[in-house]
């Protein structure tokens, strides 16, 4: 199955390889982790990495065409507040994502509204 890894990433001008060379590498993060898991179960997996331009992800997202993208952004230009806008760009576009919806990304970034939900 072809499965995207879609991170938030200090290179965002590195290409799959880039990634995939650093997964060989036993790089400790959780986007390899995942990835290493993916293909060890034999699925054909793309890495992207986000960095502050989400055109460059659509068009990588597009060219290889994912049954589903696991999203591991924690973090969009540098700012975890705005994780929820990358889940949104995605599913607007219409990708099948692992991980909370852009609206419980963000409904869990108000801990008063998250209290009256939970009441």
């Amino acid at each position: 199955m072809k499965i995207a890894v879609v991170f938030d990433t200090l290179h965002p001008d590195w290409v799959d390889a880039d990634y995939k060379r650093e997964m060989g590498e036993k790089a400790a993060e959780a986007e390899y982790d995942v990835a290493r898991a993916l293909v060890s179960l034999d699925h054909d997996v793309l890495m992207v990495g986000v960095g502050g331009e989400l055109a460059p992800v659509l068009v990588a997202l597009a060219d290889f065409q994912p049954k589903v993208v696991f999203n591991g952004c924690e973090a969009f230009r540098s700012s975890a507040r705005h994780d929820y806008g990358v889940a949104t760009v995605l599913d607007m576009h219409g990708y099948r994502c692992t991980g909370s919806s852009p609206t419980g990304l963000l409904v869990a970034r108000n801990k008063s509204l998250s209290k009256k939900i939970l009441a």
